[in-house]
């Protein structure tokens, strides 16, 4: 070969890798790295550069890589042209180590074929059986001579390990990896149709079944994997292949079905079909079903279990069906090359490779590529994940436009990828950009025939493999999709090590609610367009629906004559159909966005659809109601000119009616003004929860002043802040409350003492909406509260929307349970006050007794109640039973789905409320029907509008996760003196239709559902991840609280210095003794999974609470540092004769010296497959008692042998279902 010019030529793009034969055979494989695309990946490289530059004859080889693509031409292209001479030269300037693993490879490549290389002096010597070097191969080791020796001195001779032979006459084989994951899901789940894959067509004309059977009979016996059984001993699978084992085979007339009808008829009886089950058992695994409407028109249906085909195998079927048809119809022999290799000797090749540890190399590789990836891909589901799997499944197929197909190829072409890479590129960032998640895991299959032997090869042979977007950094797509190439060639290099393996090596966490390691699967598949037709007919494809699906969300893309088809399989538990439908519209759009500018970063790219954008216009549209242009105490006083003589105000023993409310107010204010209050000034109001409050408060107004509400009861640094910041101009408290206050300057009115006397009028004060109506101070970032300025207009669009929904009228009684300086006391107050109803106010005592607050409850005749969910906790834990009359309002926090399946039927009405104090009060409501309610907050307020916003501010459809922006009549003003955070949080963001309007950002992470509703997600700092998962710790707080012994609990996330994150925690007991840890850890695991049951349990005598009587986490003891490392719980105490029994057996299966009576077998480092042998082994000690799918709840030691020891039968009906799914979980891998 010629030296190049002086310019040095472009390094190909891949080609090191890419060159080699055994990609070449790869790549016929219809899935990610199928030919063609290598051929558009090659038309890339400008042929000038080539050492010989010949385009004519790089063209040339181009024309022979389609030949060959397409199986018309024997051969992978010669060496004989100017693109492999080019490839010679980079491999000549390859590092040794690169020349060392291609000569490895191929040294492997030609042991399988019996032939064997040594060095003699430094030359190579060959021997081989006769016939067995081919002229490909003698090709190979020609122009790879450099490479085998450096392999050959590297030692890889001696590493070499062949290929078994091909086996034949032996009647009981192994089962392939993939094989044994497919046996063990039926093992423990008889008679599921999951895992039965197929395809029908149509077919019109002159169609001889008879010969139809018979060459379905031909392929039978050509394909040991059709006769097949998968038999069982000693709790160890193995695979029997008959001399014969006749398929099953029906035909079916149907000739009084209308011809408009039949395709929906045929796909009628298609679902009920495909829902019938295989018996690996006894065989027969694959079935054709012909029905015939007329003697020209019919249906063919094929199944065959997953077992012993694969996608592949389906190709490989039509095509041979199609010959034996045609050579039995002109009667001569078929021209089918003969079967080399069966689906046996791969299990066998692919166990030996096991056992030999010749994928040491590719572990290292997938152990380091997906470190500290996520466990779960969160995905926009309209559900959250159940704790028991149905799979069921449904699929939507969608063909994209002609001229974006045409573009993604050029698309391709431009960056030098693929069109899969493309498309996989724009899918990932497409979740990304659901999830905000910087790490997306895809899983994508390989046809695993890297042999040739194996290309018409019927069986269950594929593999998958991981593919790892980052997307950290917000990277040009055009910078991204280098990456994923990248990663997809690295995965394809690594593919051999069946992923069960793979997944083993990796010991991810496991959850019976997904499948391990990814969740999505993508696939690509391009089909030639040939005849596929049986002689003398014509037929169409009619999709089949299973009606399953084995992953979250399926993508599959499928090219025919250049057009592309999306289709999206989907858990039926998780999604709408509607919510993929807006999947694909922003997998369109944005797509279509790549293509116009691939150069722009990910985040700047337009996922919004044209369907989106309509939706959203409609989601974030106000709920106008009128409402007047008034202050609250104008409101006040007209009401209590309507029900002067209706009680106002109750507090203990006092009782205020409306005219001696107003009355006194207006004494008070007179006083305020008198003393130098003024118009927009502000007063602190530090009172005991009672009547005088509310005089208090109300008198304020009426001096056209704004309160601050303190609490007494508060610690005195803060109160001190507080007046230091407002600087009211006065301060009304009492003199023994006066005492416990921080030294002030302010004027200060004691109105125990003072001498005020109640007017009939308020002093004048010509003040309107605008004005402030209080200032209400909260928690700071900084440790200083800052304080969110309320307008009189705010509080009053709050209060009628609150008339309208949840409604009040004046017959009606509120008890107020919230310390004034918790904003949501002002529905407490003012929502009666403005409506002529009543509210009756609890002192400190009754609040924190939950037998007391019933009895106010019942004494008082209340009709609505306002409570945080601890309060509402309180007074369930006293044995409340519930008041029919009640309207129950819980906010502050998030409702537990336990509370409000506690609460739900105990009351007349249950809504869930939102709001932050910059929206004033609350935002937006849920009407709580059932528990699973409680995970929404519900629709906006009348004249209140939401938006959920990116990180770039631009507002996201349904589904996707994002910050919570509210606008409207509520927004208050901002905070008092803080200019720079009232900009930063009370910004302008874009709505849709209205263009820019002033919002508050929550930092509140939500998402929409396509009915409008509000799913709060959490905020970062209560949202932590545990061993890769993201975990909400009010969902394990729920869980916790359904413990027997538990009466309260708070669980947090901690991690020592240099440690990972584990959860605790706190348990408050109903009863000293009542908790116990193991109990609780057996509770936890049956719902939760592994990663959020909790590490340790500290015990407390109460929680420690907020004066707004939330949770203070900051005042939780910090756990013992020490307990943070992996805790493995063993017992000490003794066992019985039967625990011994099992925990022998145990250590037995295991290779352990001991394990603990509670550890879970899964965390002894146990899985599917020795779970069978474990059964196996306990039938022969116990009989068959327990059944296998029991094991996966009963996982410990004790609870295998409390089944043994009862006298039942080890199960209930649903535990079975519940167990059944979990172990299909764990052996989905």
């Amino acid at each position: 070969m010629r030296e190049p010019s002086a310019r040095p030529p472009r390094r190909p793009l891949g080609l090191p890798k890419l060159y080699r034969r055994r990609h070449l055979h790869a790549c016929r494989e219809d899935n990610a790295l199928h030919f063609l695309e290598l051929v558009a990946m090659f038309s890339t490289m400008s042929p000038t550069w080539l050492p010989n530059g010949h385009p004519g004859r790089f063209r040339s080889f181009r024309r022979q890589i389609i030949l060959y693509r397409y199986g018309l031409c024997r051969k992978v292209p010669k060496s004989d042209n100017a693109f492999f001479d080019y490839c010679m030269f980079v491999r000549s300037s390859m590092p040794a180590r690169d020349k060392i693993e291609i000569g490895a490879e191929l040294l492997d490549e030609l042991s399988a074929a019996r032939i064997s290389l040594t060095l003699d002096g430094g030359q190579l010597r060959v021997r081989a059986p006769a016939g067995s070097l081919t002229e490909s191969l003698r090709d190979s080791i020609r122009d790879n001579r450099d490479a085998l020796i450096a392999a050959l001195n590297n030692g890889a001779g001696d590493r070499a390990v062949a290929r078994p032979a091909v086996r034949r006459g032996t009647a009981r084989c192994q089962l392939s990896f993939a094989q044994r994951r497919l046996w063990f899901l039926e093992r423990v789940n008889a008679g599921t149709s999951a895992y039965v894959i197929g395809g029908a067509m149509r077919i019109r004309g002159a169609l001889d079944v008879d010969l139809l059977f018979e060459a379905c009979r031909g392929l039978v016996l050509r394909h040991e994997a059709l006769r097949t059984r998968f038999g069982e001993t000693g709790g160890e699978p193995f695979a029997e292949i008959l001399d014969d084992l006749p398929p099953s085979l029906e035909i079916v007339d149907m000739p009084d079905i209308p011809e408009a009808e039949r395709i929906a008829h045929a796909r009628d009886l298609f679902s009920r079909r495909m829902a019938e089950p295989f018996d690996l058992d006894t065989g027969p695994l694959f079935s054709v079903s012909v029905y015939r409407y007329a003697p020209d028109d019919l249906v063919l249906l094929t199944r065959v279990h997953h077992i012993v085909s694969d996608g592949w195998s389906l190709a490989v079927f039509s095509r041979e069906l199609l010959e034996l048809y045609t050579a039995f119809r002109e009667g001569r022999a078929d021209t089918l090359p003969p079967v080399e290799a069966h689906a046996t000797d791969h299990a066998l090749w692919e166990n030996d490779r096991a056992a030999t540890g010749r994928w040491k190399r590719d572990f290292a590789y997938w152990t380091e590529e997906l470190a500290g990836a996520p466990a779960l891909t969160e995905l926009p589901i309209d559900r959250p994940h159940p704790a028991r799997p149905s799979y069921r499944g449904a699929r939507y197929s969608a063909w994209l436009e002609p001229q974006t197909c045409q573009a993604l190829r050029g698309l391709a072409k431009r960056t030098g990828a693929t069109q899969f890479m493309v498309l996989l590129a724009a899918l990932q960032i497409l979740l990304h950009r659901h999830s905000g998640q910087e790490d997306v895991l895809i899983g994508s299959p390989v046809a695993n025939r890297m042999d040739r032997r194996f290309g018409n090869t019927i069986g269950c042979l594929i593999n998958n493999v991981v593919l790892r977007g980052e997307l950290g950094g917000d990277p040009t797509f055009s910078d991204f999709v280098q990456q994923v190439r990248s990663k997809v060639l690295s995965a394809h290099d690594h593919s051999e090590p069946p992923f069960d393996m793979v997944v083993e090596e990796l010991r991810p966490e496991r959850s019976t609610r997904h499948a391990p390691v990814f969740q999505v699967l993508f696939t690509l598949m391009t089909f030639p367009e040939l005849n596929a037709n049986l002689p003398g007919t014509t037929s169409t494809d009619i999709p089949v629906e299973t009606g399953a699906t084995r992953f979250d969300l399926s993508v599959e893309a499928v090219e025919r004559k250049g057009l592309l088809k999306l289709s999206y399989e989907y858990a039926r538990d998780l999604f709408d159909r509607a919510t993929i439908l807006r999947l694909h519209q922003r997998y369109k759009t944005l797509l279509e966005a790549i293509i116009a500018d691939p150069g722009r970063r990910i985040s700047e790219y337009d996922i919004v659809s044209a369907e989106d954008r309509a939706q959203l216009a409609e989601l974030t549209r106000a709920r106008p109601a009128r409402y007047d242009d008034a202050t609250t105490h104008a409101l006040i006083d007209r009401v209590a000119e309507q029900y002067a003589d209706r009680p106002a105000v109750v507090a203990g023993q006092d009782m205020l009616d409306y005219r001696t409310l107003v009355r006194r107010a207006n004494g008070l204010a007179a006083h305020l003004v008198s003393g130098g209050v003024a118009p927009g000034d502000l007063v602190a109001v530090a009172l005991e929860p009672d009547c005088d409050l509310i005089v208090a408060l109300l008198a304020t107004w009426k001096a056209g002043a704004a309160y601050v509400p303190l609490d007494p009861m508060h610690p005195a640094d803060r109160l001190a802040m507080i007046l230091e910041d407002a600087a009211p101009a006065a301060l009304v408290t009492t003199s023994k409350i006066a005492r416990d206050l921080p030294k002030t300057d302010v004027r200060t009115v004691l109105i125990d003492q003072a001498e005020i006397e109640p007017l009939e009028t308020s002093p004048p004060c010509p003040v309107g909406a605008e004005v402030l109506a209080y200032v209400i101070y909260t928690s700071g970032s900084t440790g200083r509260p800052k304080g969110v300025e309320v307008k009189h207009r705010n509080l009053v669009s709050f209060l009628a929307a609150m008339r309208a929904e949840p409604g009040l009228s004046a017959d009606d009684r509120v008890l107020s349970v919230t310390t004034p300086s918790f904003d949501i006391a002002g529905l407490e107050y003012w929502l009666p006050l403005t409506t002529g109803a009543a509210t009756v106010i609890a002192d400190r005592a009754q609040r924190i007794d939950g037998t007391a607050l019933a009895e106010l409850l019942d004494s008082q005749r209340i009709t609505m109640m306002q409570a945080t969910p601890a309060t509402w906790r309180l007074l369930l834990d006293s044995g409340w039973t519930g008041m029919l009359r009640l309207t129950a309002l819980c906010g502050g926090e998030a409702m537990p789905q336990a509370l409000a399946e506690a609460l739900v039927p105990k009351v007349a009405a249950l809504w869930n409320m939102y709001g932050p104090t910059e929206t004033t009060i609350w935002s937006t409501l849920q009407r709580i029907a059932t528990a699973e309610d409680a995970a929404s907050i519900g629709r906006p307020i009348q004249n209140t509008r939401v938006a959920v916003v990116d990180t770039q501010g631009r507002p996201v459809p349904p589904g996707i996760v994002g910050e919570l922006c509210i606008a409207g009549d509520g927004v208050a003003r901002g905070y008092r003196n803080r200019p720079d955070l009232t900009a930063d949080r009370f910004a302008r963001v874009d709505f849709p239709e209205t263009g820019r309007v002033q919002a508050y950002r929550t930092g509140d992470l939500v998402r929409q559902r396509a009915d409008g509703a509000l799913v709060f997600v959490g905020r970062n700092d209560f949202q932590v991840k545990v061993r890769g998962f993201r975990v909400e710790l009010g969902e394990v707080e729920a869980r916790l609280s359904a413990v027997p012994g538990v009466a309260n609990c708070v669980v947090i996330a901690h991690a020592p210095e240099g440690g990972q994150a584990a959860l605790y925690a706190y348990i408050v007991a109903t009863a000293p003794d009542a908790f116990d840890q193991d109990r609780a850890r057996s509770a936890l695991r049956a719902d939760l999974p592994e990663y959020m049951v909790p590490s340790g349990f500290i015990a407390l005598d109460a929680l420690p609470l907020t004066p707004n009587l939330k949770v203070d986490r900051k005042a939780l003891p910090k756990p013992e540092t020490a307990a943070v490392a992996e805790i493995r719980v063993a017992e000490t105490f003794v066992m019985t004769e039967t625990e011994r029994q099992i925990a022998a057996l145990w250590c037995e299966v295991l290779g352990l010296p001991s394990v603990g009576l509670n550890q879970s077998f899964f965390d002894a480092g146990g899985h599917s497959m020795l779970l069978v042998k474990l059964h196996e082994k306990l039938k022969t000690a116990f009989g068959d008692k327990i059944p296998l799918i029991e094991l996966f709840r009963r996982t410990t030691v004790a609870a295998q042998a409390e089944g043994y020891d009862s006298d039942g039968d080890g199960a209930d009906k649903a535990a079975v279902t519940r167990a059944r799914q979990r172990a299909e979980q764990y052996g989905n891998v």
